[in-house]
């Protein structure tokens, strides 16, 4: 499946939370058992200094909290698509 080879480099956040492969290989909603997730930005989780824990804790497990806390955000780049199945993270059609 062509989904699970593309990642979210993150940026300003402007990724779904819950939707969009960005802490791994598959959306969250896939991976955390909550019924019908709202949609909800990644960046609406993020403050000036850092994660909002206490709104993460909200909706994960503790693992899954700690392990977005290892990830940052670079709010003065777009987010950005990466193909993985490319050394560059570029899209080719050969790789697909």
């Amino acid at each position: 499946m062509v989904d699970s080879k593309i990642w979210w480099c993150l940026g300003k956040g402007f990724v779904e939370f819950w939707y969009d492969p960005w802490l791994c290989h598959t959306p969250l909603a896939d991976v955390v058992p909550i019924r019908d997730p709202p949609h909800i930005l990644l960046a609406e989780f993020y403050k000036e200094n850092g994660w909002n824990v206490e709104c993460l804790k909200a909706w994960l497990p503790m693992d899954v909290v700690v392990e977005i806390q290892g990830i940052q955000l670079y709010q003065d780049q777009e987010d950005c698509m990466v193909w993985l199945d490319s050394p560059s993270g570029d899209f080719m059609v050969k790789s697909a």
